[in-house]
């Protein structure tokens, strides 16, 4: 579960802003929910800023960037705070697809130097998780 939560919010937290990223930027913002292993997740995005709080107890805090000219779009996420001293700093690298009020998030460790290959990448984690209204 450390791993996967881990990877989630270092991949949401390094969204940097270009022309070609504003569209998906946009539609991130905001607060949303899904579950994982049995644990509640909620994920709060706000500009380039993401948060993330498992009921685990589990928490995340850092900046995201996307890249939407990539086949399957990908995110990068910097962890900035969280209770686990060797993520702090990391990037995790991931791919994602942002389907109206739902985001499936798949990412490799903080540290890894490449992205996931697919959704199905031995290497990664995946979340999906819905935008509350």
């Amino acid at each position: 579960m450390k791993f996967y939560l881990q990877s989630f919010f270092v991949l949401a937290m390094c969204l940097s802003v270009s022309a070609s990223q504003a569209a998906d930027e946009k539609k991130f913002q905001g607060n949303w929910s899904g579950s994982k292993d049995d644990a509640k997740v909620e994920v709060s995005i706000n500009g380039n800023r993401i948060s993330f709080n498992s009921s685990t107890g589990e928490w995340y805090k850092g900046t995201y960037s996307t890249d939407d000219t990539t086949v399957p779009k990908q995110i990068t996420v910097t962890i900035e705070d969280c209770p686990f001293e060797e993520f702090k700093g990391q990037v995790s690298l991931g791919i994602y697809v942002l389907d109206g009020d739902s985001l499936s998030i798949t990412a490799c460790r903080p540290g890894d130097p490449t992205p996931p290959t697919g959704f199905d990448d031995p290497r990664s984690k995946s979340l999906e998780i819905t935008r509350k209204k």
